[in-house]
């Protein structure tokens, strides 16, 4: 039950953020954009089949306990779903490292580290189907489920530790001019982090209790998670004009996407204002 609500909370916060995204950057580019309405179709369909069978294993099955360890269709596409979403959303932060860093040999570790994870979830999924209890897949497909929890956890850990030792390096040479770059470091950061102590937390907890099947509620959880933290650090780019952190933002490396809003009554405002900005590093070179 645990599960199923974090799920549907972090799916809200999905829906939230989705809409926010479409509303403040219109102007984003096209793969981006496609990008976040194809994670927000498949996390969609997801939790769509998780609230199924919620309702069947609490309502139309009450009472028969077998339904909890026959395998759902949810449970034989989770791995599939959050392997995808993980690792299209490393290989954007694989990106970010790069422009921090300039390694290419960093972009490229955890660009194979992601790949690596994503190809174990499919290949866990295509097995489970010839399996119908949890028993069976835990036995048969053991090592993928391992290969693909521990990929996604390294790959995320990877992501933080990089993005904060380059930010502690840096640090003290930041100038004002810097803050976009600063503020999606630490973003990085912790969005990294979460999505890599949820992963790690799913991985101990399978490995440590056999007999119990608690690892569902993390895993349940990790593809919306994922989402979310790309949303957010999507998201942050939106600015309150005139306000205090716009004076640190350096002209050179934003630009405005104007979304015009209804004008104001009150006579002291004039005009529509802008309620959004994109923060691009000119220096960044091209995905």
């Amino acid at each position: 039950v645990i599960a199923y609500i974090l799920n549907c909370l972090l799916y809200g916060m999905v829906i939230l953020q989705v809409y926010m995204y479409y509303l403040c950057f219109p102007n984003d580019r096209p793969r981006q954009k496609l990008l976040v309405g194809s994670f927000f179709i498949v996390c969609t369909f997801e939790t769509a089949l998780q609230m199924r069978d919620m309702v069947k294993e609490f309502a139309q099955s009450f009472g028969d306990l077998d339904v909890f360890t026959t395998v759902s269709l949810s449970a034989l596409l989770q791995p599939v779903t959050t392997g995808i979403v993980s690792c299209g959303i490393q290989l954007f932060y694989a990106y970010q490292v790069y422009v921090a860093s300039g390694s290419k040999f960093l972009r490229g570790v955890i660009s194979f580290l992601s790949a690596i994870q994503m190809l174990s979830s499919i290949v866990q999924s295509i097995r489970s189907f010839h399996f119908r209890d949890y028993d069976s897949i835990r036995e048969k497909t053991f090592v993928e489920f391992i290969v693909w929890l521990i990929g996604s956890a390294v790959c995320d850990v990877i992501i933080a530790v990089v993005m904060t030792f380059y930010l502690l390096r840096a640090n003290s040479g930041f100038k004002h001019t810097h803050a976009p770059l600063r503020k999606l470091s630490v973003l990085i950061i912790e969005t990294g982090s979460a999505s890599a102590l949820l992963a790690s937390a799913g991985c101990i907890v399978f490995l440590t209790t056999s007999d119990y099947y608690l690892h569902h509620v993390f895993m349940k959880c990790l593809m919306n998670l994922y989402f979310d933290t790309l949303l957010v650090i999507l998201n942050n780019r939106m600015r309150i004009v005139g306000g205090r952190e716009e004076a640190r933002l350096n002209s050179r490396s934003i630009h405005i996407s104007h979304v015009p809003v209804e004008p104001s009554r009150n006579p002291r405002h004039k005009g529509n204002l802008p309620v959004s900005t994109f923060i691009s590093l000119a220096e960044a070179p091209p995905v």
